[in-house]
């Protein structure tokens, strides 16, 4: 699962849009970072859980997405796409 993945909200009829919000980066040693957030996720089969902020999601497409749940209730999760891609500046 380790990799940048960038949101991406699909939610809004049939056309998918960046959202702009931080990526959400999971790193070696179960570690991640999504903006100024940093903790550790834990994985239990295609679901985990960030620590810091409780947040809940779903593995998708073998790793290639995840759904990450709202923070209110009701929200609709936020699906991020991993970034098969590095920009010129290695960001």
């Amino acid at each position: 699962m380790k990799g940048i993945y960038r949101c991406w909200q699909s939610n809004r009829g049939a056309r998918g849009q960046n959202c702009g919000t931080a990526a959400l980066v999971f790193a070696k040693g179960n570690r991640y970072e999504m903006g100024e957030e940093k903790g550790i996720y834990i994985v239990k089969g295609s679901r985990f859980t960030l620590s810091e902020s409780k947040r809940k999601g779903i593995i998708l497409d073998g790793g290639d997405a995840v759904s990450l749940e709202g923070t209110a209730p009701g929200e609709v999760p936020t699906t991020y796409l991993r970034q098969l891609w590095e920009s010129v500046n290695g960001k």
